[in-house]
């Protein structure tokens, strides 16, 4: 039963996309700028005259999710048009809250009365229409009655009574997308979270925050982006040492030997949507997988081995687990280049090699 449940829940992750696609047709204009960031202006206008003599109501012609793009877009630009970066953000954020501190230290906000009122359940049986997406779970190693959700867009989530109630951490921050969480295995107050939406961009990242009171109040790390394209997914910390973390990103897999403080691009890639694990009971062997690749590394993930025994050598993306079962077993799930199932590979040696189930 519990295979069914991460087969199943691997399956839905591949159900993400994005709502505005860097590579869609319209973005081949050649008045869109290829050197900087486009400006909101002239992809909006290439978005127009691309679609000035075509089928807007075609399914899956991309014409909805690029307008729910601009529309909430387009009142997070400067003057010039740009895109705010996540730090621009962040900054406006900050000098906001330090106002209001220094205007009246009592500032608090108003009172609420609001209730949620559903739908908490559909017509359709199992079905999840009109419910949010769920990006990550993760359970605190000290205490099993505490659990974490990260959203895409509604923030943290945290319930200490195993899923009963939950409060939302994260509503005071500027950026509230989450994709992945790490819990400081000695300390459970010590929590990482890797900002934004890694699947289908509902939010951006501002790479991954710290927080060392249960996730009360939040800091940046020394992992930071200055852009709203680099995102950033999976995050795990050592089970023994509790300054290593990775942190799977479109930029690469990035790893950090002091807390966060500071971060190393360990290998070069886009890992955002991927996965990054430790080796169960020997965590000096890392797995990692981005788009179409399976990575192997036996120093505690400062160099690796591409794996492809067994493995597609084409598709679209990987995920991958492993189980504290058997450490020697690693599966991967792979989708092909339309994003379709393309199989479910087992491996028995540790990542050596692969063999389709």
């Amino acid at each position: 039963m519990a295979k069914n449940y991460l087969i199943i829940s691997l399956l839905c992750s591949f159900l993400g996309f994005s709502q505005f696609n860097s590579s869609a047709p319209w973005m081949s204009d050649t008045t869109i700028s290829k050197t900087n960031e486009a400006n909101i202006n002239e992809i909006t206008n290439s978005f127009n005259q691309y679609w000035a003599n075509k089928d807007k109501n075609k399914k899956g012609s991309g014409f909805k999710p690029y307008m729910r793009w601009e529309n909430h877009w387009r009142n997070k630009v400067n003057e010039e048009g740009y895109l705010i970066t996540p730090q621009e953000m962040w900054n406006a954020w900050a000098q906001k809250k330090q106002a209001i501190t220094g205007k009246n230290s009592s500032f608090s906000l108003p009172t609420s009365n609001w209730q949620p009122i559903g739908p908490f359940s559909n017509s359709i049986a199992n079905s999840t229409r009109a419910r949010g997406r769920v990006n990550i779970i993760e359970v605190d190693p000290s205490n099993p009655n505490i659990i974490y959700f990260g959203t895409p867009a509604g923030g943290l989530w945290k319930s200490i009574n195993a899923g009963a109630s939950w409060i939302a951490l994260t509503d005071e921050l500027p950026q509230i997308g989450v994709s992945g969480i790490a819990i400081d295995p000695t300390n459970s107050n010590t929590i990482y979270i890797a900002t934004g939406d890694r699947d289908a961009s509902d939010t951006y990242s501002i790479g991954v925050m710290k927080s060392t009171d249960g996730g009360l109040t939040w800091n940046t790390t020394g992992l930071t982006f200055t852009n709203t394209t680099t995102r950033s997914g999976d995050l795990i910390i050592h089970p023994s040492n509790n300054q290593i973390l990775f942190c799977a990103t479109s930029i690469g897999l990035q790893k950090t030997t002091d807390g966060g403080v500071t971060w190393t691009n360990v290998k070069a890639g886009n890992f955002a949507q991927g996965s990054v694990r430790f080796k169960p009971g020997n965590p000096s062997v890392v797995y990692a997988v981005n788009n179409n690749r399976f990575y192997r590394s036996t120093d505690t993930g400062s160099t690796y081995t591409t794996i492809t025994s067994g493995l597609p050598l084409v598709g679209s993306r990987l995920m991958l687990d492993v189980t504290p079962a058997n450490n020697e077993y690693v599966y991967i799930i792979s989708a092909t280049t339309g994003n379709a199932f393309q199989g479910i590979y087992r491996s028995t040696n540790s990542g050596t090699s692969f063999t389709a189930t």
